[in-house]
């Protein structure tokens, strides 16, 4: 081996071995990357409530003391419910308001005899029974039977009468509940002719609802009934102390004739007569009663019906013969049924209203059986629709009393009244706006004109409702709320 080789063998075995490679240090694992931070989502702003939402909220949140206060709540709330089709909750607040009407007493506590009917509870009973009609007409109908049994038979027949109006009577259940609510109230009235008692006194506003109540649901024994309890009614209340009322039980006489003799009893009504007392009296020519008359049959009769004429003569006659001392008492039931038969004889309604007014303007009270500038606004108003607009229309929000001079309580009634009248005519008087004030009036105003406002024109009052809450106290919130709210769907006069 050569020299040179053994060397470069040598030199290899000398040197140190290299050290192992060290291990590389373990990788650390990723940090996440915070997220992007994402933009922040504004808050939405609140819808502010409604003025309707909020007249609610008032009635919801409202804790009454009385337990009459607290079931006149519930029965509202019922009603909202109903309104907003949601049946379930109001059957559930109707069955809390019954829990505290119950108990109530059935007398009026303050009456010392014990026999004067307690007609708070009655109100009560009688419009849960109304909302309850909503939703169940055989238990409303049911339910006026009870009704009964606490209050006479005018409520009754009241009751009864708006429990019908609309009501298909197809179900054999609702026809024999109809028919039981007939049978009590002919009943009562038969036994109170039989035995010539007081109680006979209730008869036309009975025989009158078992009538129309006969004719929805088709119960021609009820009807034939009621026309023999009148036909024997009239002689006594034409020969005893309830002569007072002959001329209304002659003129429910004739409502309870038969649709096929009707004609022929009115034309023999306008000449009736109720002979004086006493010698020396003139007869009793009952004016007013046969134009109540007028307004009861109208709805009834279709524009062929011959009927009509004669309902059409009756009242131009009637309204020929009043007087200034028939008006002087009865110029608001006069007022109140020409607006119902305006367009018959445009011409006789026209003169009929401006008696009645007059009357009223002789007096010395504001304060009548009706707004008086309302019912007259309303009159007018009906006969500007028939194509026959009086000259004295717009009048009507400046009229009064002349009587005597007027009171701050009168005035203030007074301002109301004209009110009422302005919502009426708006649209026809440009001075209507004037007499509803901008100034920020008393509650009693503000509960009495904003309902009607409300029917006449909801977008404009709306606004005006916002305005009052915020000047209406806390304590006088829940009152305020309870008389306007009916109005968002109400169409009551």
């Amino acid at each position: 081996m050569s020299v040179g080789l053994v060397a470069l063998l040598a030199s290899i075995a000398t040197v140190a071995p290299s050290p192992a490679p060290s291990p590389r240090p373990a990788r650390r694992p990723a940090t996440a990357r915070p997220a992007a931070k994402a933009a922040p989502v504004p808050t939405p702003t609140p819808k502010p409530k409604s003025a309707f939402e909020r007249l609610v909220a008032i009635v919801q949140e409202a804790k009454p003391n009385q337990p009459d206060d607290e079931a006149s709540r519930k029965m509202l709330l019922a009603e909202v419910a109903l309104e907003a089709g949601d049946p379930v909750k109001a059957a559930s607040l109707l069955d809390a308001a019954a829990a505290l009407i119950e108990p109530l007493p059935k007398i009026d506590p303050e009456d010392k005899e014990g026999k004067r009917i307690n007609f708070r509870r009655s109100g009560l009973r009688e419009r849960w029974v109304r909302l309850t009609a909503r939703m169940d007409p055989v238990r409303a109908l049911q339910s006026a039977l009870v009704y009964a049994s606490e209050t006479n038979s005018v409520h009754h027949a009241t009751l009864v009468s708006a429990l019908v109006k609309g009501l298909d009577c197809s179900s054999p259940e609702r026809k024999a509940a109809v028919e039981q609510n007939l049978t009590l109230l002919l009943d009562s009235m038969e036994e109170a002719a039989k035995e010539r008692t007081w109680g006979l006194s209730r008869a036309p506003t009975a025989l009158e609802t078992a009538t129309e109540a006969a004719r929805v649901c088709g119960l021609d024994a009820a009807a034939q009934r009621a026309r023999n309890i009148a036909s024997k009614a009239l002689p006594i209340f034409e020969s005893t102390e309830l002569r007072i009322s002959a001329c209304e039980m002659a003129m429910t006489k004739v409502f309870t004739t038969a649709p096929a003799e009707r004609a022929k009893a009115v034309g023999a009504i306008v000449k009736y007569e109720l002979k004086p007392q006493y010698k020396g009296d003139d007869p009793d020519r009952c004016e007013t009663s046969k134009i109540s008359l007028v307004g009861h049959l109208l709805p009834q009769v279709g524009p062929a019906d011959p009927a009509r004429a004669a309902i059409a003569q009756l009242l131009t006659s009637s309204l020929a013969q009043l007087s200034d001392k028939t008006l002087k008492y009865y110029h608001c039931s006069v007022l109140t049924t020409l607006a119902d038969v305006a367009e018959l004889d445009p011409a006789a309604v026209n003169k009929g209203a401006i008696l009645a007014v007059a009357a009223w303007k002789k007096g010395d009270r504001v304060e009548s059986y009706c707004d008086v500038p309302s019912r007259a606004a309303t009159v007018g108003r009906r006969l500007e629709a028939a194509g026959q607009r009086p000259e004295w229309l717009c009048s009507t929000l400046s009229i009064q009393p002349e009587g005597k001079p007027l009171s701050e309580a009168d005035q203030k009634e007074l301002r109301k009244q004209r009110a009422l009248a302005a919502v009426e005519l708006r649209a026809s008087c440009p001075e209507a706006g004037a007499a509803l004030p901008n100034d920020p009036p008393d509650l009693d105003f503000l509960r009495a004109v904003r309902p009607r406002q409300l029917r006449a024109d909801r977008a404009a009052t709306e606004p005006l409702i916002l305005e009052d809450l915020a000047r209406v106290t806390p304590a006088d919130a829940y009152g305020y709320a309870a008389a306007v709210i009916p109005g968002f769907w109400s169409d009551r006069p």
